[in-house]
Formats: C-alpha cells, structure tokens, sequence
C-alpha cells in the first residue's frame, strides 16, 4: 500500500518505509507458484486457523517464540477469510509500480529480513532502481521481523526516522 500511495500520490508522503516487500510481484518460479498453491488448499480446506499454524511456524522459528507462535494463531484463526482470500489475490493480480518508483526522490527505507520469502539478493535490484532508497539488512529474522525481532526492528526505524 505504501509503495502505491508513493507512485500515485508522492505530495502525501514525506518518508516511506518498506518492509519484507517489493514494488511488483510476479510468479517466476516453480517453487513460489508451489508456494501460492498450498496457501490456497490451506485457505479452502483447512481455513484461517491452520493457515495460521503453518504461517506462524515459518515465521516463528525459534524455540523460545512459542507464545509468538500461538498469539498469531489465535489472531489469524480470527481474521476473515474472504477477506484473506480477496486481499492474497489482490496482491497476486497487482501490476506494481517499479516505473513510478524510479522518480521517487523522498527518502525511502527498505527493511529486508535475510530469511524472507523475498531474498536480499531480489530486493536489491529494486533498492538500487529507486534514488533515494537504502536497504538495512535484520539477521536472522523472517517476513514478519516488527514482531519477531522488534528491538532489531525498532532500532533500525528509529535511525532512518531521525536521519
């Protein structure tokens, strides 16, 4: 939503930060169709709450993030899944908007995770497309890094916000 408001309206925003996304999504591989294929048997057979349980296990890996694990669970299980299912396929049908983001001048943060699905290595062309946009890079950290690692987190948003 942030890299939209910025391509449509950049007299709105003054600083953008990005988290553990790009400014397009396309399925270019087998593994990441794979990927959306599962979450849609999931979604359909299984609903919100399993679709939890398998999300927050990727996302919460450590051991001691137990109560992490089961706080999303409970709250994912309580989500729409219309509304889940809409919003999954609004993002699989987004056009982006890499092009509008090239002329974007305002400072731009790009928090990678070094263990997302979206790899450093695929953010980086976008970061070095963007003029304005510097990339800080959380160890050990999934897609969901504000509540896995937020001390890590807020530390890195509080440098950029203050800079």
């Amino acid at each position: 939503m942030g890299f939209q408001l910025a391509a449509d309206h950049p007299e709105l925003v003054a600083e953008l930060v990005i988290v553990n996304a790009l400014p397009e999504f396309e399925l270019e591989t087998f593994r990441q169709r794979l990927e959306i294929a599962v979450r849609k048997v999931i979604l359909r057979f299984m609903g919100m709450r399993k679709m939890g349980e398998v999300l927050a296990g990727r996302l919460f890996t450590d051991e001691d993030m137990a109560q992490q694990r089961a706080t999303m669970v409970e709250r994912w299980a309580e989500n729409d899944k219309r509304a889940y299912r809409d919003s999954f396929e609004a993002i699989l049908d987004w056009e982006g908007v890499t092009e509008a983001m090239s002329r974007f001048e305002k400072p731009i943060l790009m928090v990678a995770s070094d263990q997302d699905y979206i790899t450093v290595e695929a953010k980086q062309p976008f970061v070095d497309a963007m003029p304005s946009a510097e990339m800080v890079v959380i160890e050990n950290a999934h897609h969901a890094v504000p509540t896995e690692r937020p001390e890590q987190f807020n530390e890195v948003l509080a440098d950029f916000l203050s800079g």
